[in-house]
């Protein structure tokens, strides 16, 4: 009896076999964990393993225990560098970067600045990884700024150097309205 033939079969025959190919949150994950731009602002990623969450890497080690970040998936496919049916190769295609910070602990207005900021930076590391060939992104390496974006960009990446003698995680940390707040106590008492 003849095997029927399934749509695996056009991926297989196209050199994608696709029990051998990673998913796209996989292989996002991979090469979000070789990245030096995370490494120095001492962020390390993971796969979620929350039942609900499974779409989702999460970011660990911020610099605040207010604010959470994660990328999520719209859906896990199979990863292929030359697409091809049923597989992806744009990791970042519909697919966003999420922060969140808690109103709890912040005024709103330092949860969303905070928030906003965290995300740019984040934006970057994607944007600038993209464009090196270090995350399989056209969309990402693709992103159009405005220039007062840019400016600011620019502007951070300078202070990172100077002011923070090139610690990303000291120049986050500086972003914290919490460590603000603190360094602004200090200011008066002395």
């Amino acid at each position: 009896m003849a095997r029927r033939r399934s749509h695996l079969d056009d991926g297989r025959e196209a050199g994608h076999d696709q029990a051998k190919m990673p998913s796209n949150i996989e292989k996002l994950a991979e090469e979000l964990a070789a990245l030096d731009s995370l490494a120095k602002a001492g962020i390390t990623t993971e796969l979620s393993k929350v039942p609900g969450e499974e779409r989702r890497i999460k970011f660990n080690n911020l610099p605040y225990d207010h604010t959470t970040a994660y990328f999520e998936f719209e859906e896990v496919l199979p990863y292929h560098p030359d697409g091809g049916d049923g597989a992806v190769s744009d990791l970042c295609k519909g697919n966003a970067i999420q922060v969140f910070s808690d109103v709890q602990k912040l005024t709103r207005a330092e949860a969303k600045r905070i928030s906003r900021e965290f995300y740019t930076y984040l934006y970057f590391i994607f944007y600038d990884a993209a464009n090196a060939g270090k995350i399989s992104s056209k969309v990402m390496a693709g992103t159009k700024f405005p220039a007062s974006v840019l400016r600011q960009r620019a502007i951070d990446l300078k202070r990172i150097e100077t002011e923070f003698k090139g610690s990303h995680q000291e120049f986050l940390k500086s972003l914290d309205p919490v460590t603000r707040r603190g360094l602004k106590a200090k200011r008066k008492k002395g």
